[in-house]
C-alpha cells in the first residue's frame, strides 16, 4: 500500500467495533468435515517457498552441468566423482522443488469414520499432501489458547495426549471458537464414538 500520510489523516477504527470477517470455515462431507483457515497463505511461507524454487532450479542446472562438463574442462575431476556430486545436487533439488510446490493453504480433516485427523497442505492446483496423521485416542483435549493472542481472539488446539505438544486448528474470534471448539470434544472425546486401533504417532508432527 502506498504512503499516503502527507495526504490525508489516517483514520483509526477500535478494533471492537471493526466488522470481524470468519477467519475459517467448515465443509462438511460425507465422513466428517474439514475445517480450513481463510486469511489466505502465509507471506512468510510464500517468500520461502519461492526461495526453495529458486534454489532448487539452481541445484539441477548445476547438477547437470557436472554431468555435461566437458573432460578438458574438468582437469583432473574424475567423472565419478562429478556423477556422485550431481546426485547430491539432483537429490537436494528434489526436496527443495517439492517443499516449493506443495502448497500454502493447510487445513484438518476431521474424519469421524475412521477416528482421526489429517493435517492437509493443498496447492493451488488442489492437489493434497498430508502432513500428520492423528488418532482421536491420541488427542488428550481440546481448548482455547489465549496466551498470545489479542483481546476476544484465541487459537484452537488439540493436545497430544498430556503432554505439552499442541496442533493448532485454526484462530478467531473467541465465540467463534467455541461452538467449534464443542464440536470437536464431542467428536474425539465421547466414549460413544467409534475407536480404532491407536495408530503410531510422531509426536514432533504437532
Amino acid at each position: 500500500m502506498s504512503d499516503v500520510s502527507n495526504v490525508v489523516r489516517p483514520i483509526t477504527i477500535d478494533a471492537e467495533l471493526a466488522p470481524r470477517r470468519p477467519t475459517f470455515a467448515v465443509d462438511e462431507t460425507y465422513w466428517g468435515y474439514i475445517i480450513r483457515n481463510t486469511n489466505g497463505p502465509n507471506i512468510g511461507m510464500l517468500a520461502l517457498q519461492a526461495v526453495s524454487m529458486f534454489f532448487g532450479a539452481a541445484f539441477v542446472a548445476a547438477g547437470l552441468g557436472l554431468l555435461l562438463l566437458p573432460d578438458v574442462l574438468a582437469g583432473a575431476v574424475d567423472l565419478s566423482i562429478r556423477a556422485v556430486a550431481a546426485v547430491l545436487f539432483f537429490g537436494l533439488s528434489a526436496y527443495l522443488l517439492w517443499f516449493a510446490s506443495r502448497g500454502t493453504e493447510s487445513e484438518l480433516q476431521i474424519d469421524t469414520s475412521l477416528g482421526e485427523v489429517r493435517e492437509v497442505v493443498r496447492n493451488r492446483a488442489g492437489k493434497s499432501s498430508l502432513i500428520g496423521r492423528y488418532g482421536f485416542d491420541s488427542i488428550g483435549g481440546v481448548f482455547l489458547d489465549r496466551a498470545n493472542a489479542p483481546r476476544d481472539q484465541a487459537v484452537l488446539v488439540l493436545r497430544y495426549r498430556n503432554t505439552a505438544q499442541t496442533l493448532p486448528v485454526v484462530g478467531g474470534p473467541v465465540k467463534a471458537l467455541e461452538p467449534l471448539r464443542d464440536r470437536l470434544g464431542k467428536d474425539m472425546m465421547m466414549d460413544a464414538v467409534p475407536r480404532r486401533a491407536e495408530k503410531t504417532i510422531v509426536p514432533t508432527a504437532l
